[in-house]
């Protein structure tokens, strides 16, 4: 009897004890079920956290593109052509490239007995202008495709290289075909449809269209201003070993050259431009130069063209790395003041 009593007591222990150990698994189970969906739920909410971060970031990267734009000087900027065609007259192409230099706008237009479509656009007559907005603003506006402009003109061809007249006022508007311009000098029809041509011939010839395999000094890439100078001389060269040196008195016809460049030896480069006004005919001359950080000391030779009375042959010129915002841009504000002459109006007058 008492021996059943026993048994019974140890068949109770037993199951007490499997009983609980059940128990203690179940809860360490459901402990670590529920540790590991808490674990889960953070990394869950950390990704989520993530995500949008990055959204944000991304969206913001959008957001800052859309308020950059384009600004209207690039979108003008461009080679077009228009083409005149009369019943009565013999049909008339008007080439014309506008180009920009720290966002002064500048064109180089012509006559030409080429049509539309020929494989080479080249002018009989050509003539540079300056494109002088109302305001800085204007050029620079990223929120409209039209601007009004006073239009210089001047070219080596007549009126000795000197403005023709007061600025003629011209309305330019950005197309899908090209320029829609209103009041455009030479050019009978007003407005006329300027549309877009890469066969006409370039206001700057000598330049590089293509990559160069010469090794050239990487140090003089950039844009360059002369030092202690009211009317400052800049100097661009760039990675095509293309070379742009312009210099604008408000009052006076812009000097503005473009071409290519070669090394002739260390610290010296053999250049060939053309300048705005006068078509393809070349100017070459020597540059020694010498670099040190921001600073450029430079000399040009005795075949230089001329770029204002205080830059002589071997003359040291002391010039300093800038950005493209550092160049001053001309409005009509700044050309009040300015004086033309016209020899045929003399001419004629005297007659």
């Amino acid at each position: 009897m008492m021996k059943k009593i026993i048994m019974v007591l140890l068949i109770a222990l037993m199951t007490v004890s499997l009983l609980g150990g059940c128990s203690d698994h179940g809860k360490s189970a459901s402990s670590k079920k529920s540790q590991n969906e808490e674990k889960t739920d953070e990394d869950d909410d950390e990704e989520k956290e993530t995500v949008s971060k990055k959204k944000k970031k991304s969206s913001g990267k959008k957001d800052s593109s859309k308020k950059k734009g384009t600004p209207l000087y690039q979108k003008i900027c461009g080679r077009y052509c228009y083409e005149y065609d009369d019943e009565d007259e013999m049909s008339e192409t008007y080439p014309l490239e506008i180009l920009n230099f720290g966002g002064n706008l500048y064109a180089f237009g012509g006559s030409s007995m080429d049509s539309f479509d020929a494989d080479h656009i080249e002018s009989y007559s050509f003539w540079a202008m300056e494109l002088i907005p109302e305001q800085r603003e204007d050029l620079f506006a990223t929120d409209t495709d039209e601007c009004t402009f006073g239009v210089l003109t001047f070219s080596i061809m007549s009126n000795v290289g000197k403005y023709w007249n007061e600025p003629d006022m011209i309305t330019v508007k950005v197309k899908d075909e090209g320029l829609e311009i209103s009041g455009m000098p030479s050019v009978g029809e007003s407005p006329a449809l300027f549309k877009k041509n890469d066969h006409i011939e370039r206001a700057f010839v000598y330049m590089n269209e293509e990559p160069v395999n010469e090794k050239m000094d990487k140090d003089l890439i950039g844009i360059w201003q002369l030092t202690d100078s009211d009317v400052p001389l800049y100097i661009e060269f760039s990675k095509n070993n293309n070379i742009r040196i312009y210099r604008k008195d408000p009052l006076l016809e812009v000097i503005y050259l473009g071409g290519s460049f070669s090394e002739t030896g260390k610290g010296s480069i053999n250049c060939t431009l053309s300048s705005l006004e006068s078509g393809s005919m070349p100017s070459e001359f020597i540059i020694n130069y010498s670099i040190d950080g921001e600073k450029m000391t430079l000399q040009f030779d005795e075949l230089y063209d001329s770029f204002g009375d205080d830059i002589e042959p071997l003359k040291e010129l002391i010039f300093k790395k800038v950005d493209l915002e550092d160049i001053p841009v001309i409005t009509l504000d700044d050309i009040e003041d300015i004086e033309y002459i016209n020899i045929y109006e003399d001419t004629y007058d005297e007659g």
